[in-house]
């Protein structure tokens, strides 16, 4: 099955992480990539390298000898996008910038992914995780996750490059607007996503708050009695019952057989915070309750009552459960180096699109078929228009049915590259983040479990738009009448995310 991407060619310039995580992103849906390596990657490289470089065709490259570096160039003329994170102005000096190559290919879509902007006073400062994080005030603990006698005059840091990962993921959302764009202009674009930029989306609703009141307190990170508990067999879950109300500490308790707490306050939010020694006793009780039973056991019952817990795994331990193999969150390859190799699968999955992967190639083995592709007449490229004004998906209506955080952000985005967005909020449920996750978009206050709220109002509305948002627990559309399958009869053209 072709991928949704089959027919657009890449090609990667980028070095770990975030220009070929962009990369792998877009090989992963049928894009061609040919990633530029730089002499002297061997087979030896990281092992990360069997995740970051599957499904990528190869070819070693030094782009300080005239004659590799004209391969290069070759090989831009007939891409589709290009993807590059040095920082602002090495691609200039090589010849392969953004205004040069753009020259001979204005179809080409040029993503940078640099530590700081080409604007920022600080772009030939080298952009690592490290940098970035304190640079942006992430390289403290977060309260309540430090221990007690913590020295916050120390720095700490991350081992999840965050700040690369945000900056592949958004440029990827930027390379497939700019693609949109161009069916309809035959002209690429220009995109830069610093790593520095990036960040703060990651740091979301905490940077958004009025500058004339200052920095709000950091709330606490264990509301409703969320946190991290250990089991009986000495390991532990994680618990957060958080959300807009407190009905998943009623489920949990329910399925636990300790329903009398609820006539003791500890699911009404109203008496936690009007009686301050509430939260801390619901804390004590939780804890003497994680210890009467194992860790799985827990996780189990919470998952059968529908309640957000899980047991705390390592790395090794998760890629061994049956639902990370079985959902395809992890996939195994065959590595040319370290053999059957179980990694990170698909994070987008499409119901009618998509492409095989495939393992990674060792470094230069693709040359001559690389090579021979620039012997062959060019790409035919779409005429060129004159550009609208107009974002990307002008014209495209989102119906937003999700809640909390990551449905809204993926609807805020669509607004912000030009979609009419409909946010259709419970009027149940307190809205969290509404003045950032919302922001761009029209809103409304909808029943959608009633009929009289799908039959006047939703599906109006669906029948009209080019996408439906929801991120509703498994099965919990199907049960509204709202799933996939409901929604392709009402809106035949219409696409859904869930």
């Amino acid at each position: 099955m072709p991928g949704v991407l089959d027919g657009i060619s890449v090609v990667d310039f980028g070095h770990h992480v975030a220009g070929p995580l962009a990369a792998v992103l877009l090989a992963d849906h049928g894009a061609d990539v040919i990633r530029v390596d730089r002499p002297g990657t061997t087979a030896g490289e990281h092992p990360s390298a069997a995740f970051l470089h599957r499904g990528k065709r190869r070819i070693t490259l030094d782009l300080k000898r005239e004659a590799d570096l004209d391969i290069a160039r070759r090989i831009v003329e007939r891409a589709d996008v290009l993807v590059e994170n040095f920082r602002p102005g090495v691609m200039d000096r090589l010849g392969l910038g953004a205004d040069a190559v753009r020259a001979t290919n204005p179809a080409l879509v040029y993503c940078s992914l640099p530590g700081f902007g080409s604007g920022d006073p600080r772009a030939a400062v080298p952009g690592w995780e490290g940098v970035i994080a304190a640079a942006t005030g992430n390289c403290r603990p977060r309260r309540d996750e430090a221990p007690d006698d913590w020295d916050w005059s120390r720095p700490s840091y991350c081992a999840l490059p965050l700040a690369s990962n945000f900056a592949a993921f958004l440029g990827c959302l930027a390379i497939v607007a700019a693609l949109t764009e161009r069916h309809g202009t035959g002209r690429g674009e220009r995109i830069e996503v610093p790593l520095f930029n990036a960040t703060f989306e990651l740091i979301g609703v905490a940077g958004a708050y009025p500058a004339e009141r200052g920095r709000p307190p950091e709330k606490r990170r264990d509301p409703n009695g969320s946190g991290t508990y250990r089991c009986a067999d000495g390991r532990y879950v994680q618990f957060d019952p958080i959300g807009g109300s407190m009905r998943f500490m009623s489920w949990f308790l329910d399925a636990a057989g300790q329903s009398s707490w609820v006539a003791e306050g500890f699911t009404s939010r109203q008496r936690l915070a009007a009686d301050p020694t509430l939260a801390p006793e619901l804390r004590e009780r939780l804890t003497a309750l994680f210890l009467q039973r194992p860790a799985r056991e827990w996780e189990d019952l919470a998952n059968a009552a529908g309640v957000p817990l899980c047991m705390v795994r390592t790395a090794a331990e998760w890629t061994r459960t049956d639902h990370a193999r079985e959902t395809r969150a992890v996939v195994r390859l065959d590595d040319p180096v370290l053999g059957p190799t179980w990694m990170p699968g698909r994070p987008i999955r499409l119901s009618t699109h998509e492409a095989p992967l495939w393992p990674r190639h060792l470094p230069d083995a693709d040359r001559a078929a690389v090579l021979a592709t620039l012997d062959a007449p060019p790409p035919r490229r779409p005429a060129l228009r004159p550009a609208t004004g107009a974002p990307p998906y002008a014209g495209k209506r989102v119906v937003d049915l999700t809640q909390v955080l990551a449905g809204p952000t993926a609807g805020r985005i669509l607004g912000e590259f030009g979609a009419e967005v409909i946010k259709i909020n419970s009027p149940q449920r307190r809205i969290d983040a509404h003045g950032y996750v919302n922001r761009g978009k029209r809103t409304m206050l909808v029943d959608v479990e009633s009929a009289r709220g799908q039959e006047e109002v939703l599906w109006p509305l669906v029948r009209e738009a080019d996408v439906l948002l929801q991120n509703f627990p498994r099965a919990t559309a199907e049960r509204y009448g709202t799933g996939y399958e409901h929604v392709r009869v009402t809106g035949p053209t219409s696409s859904t995310c869930p």
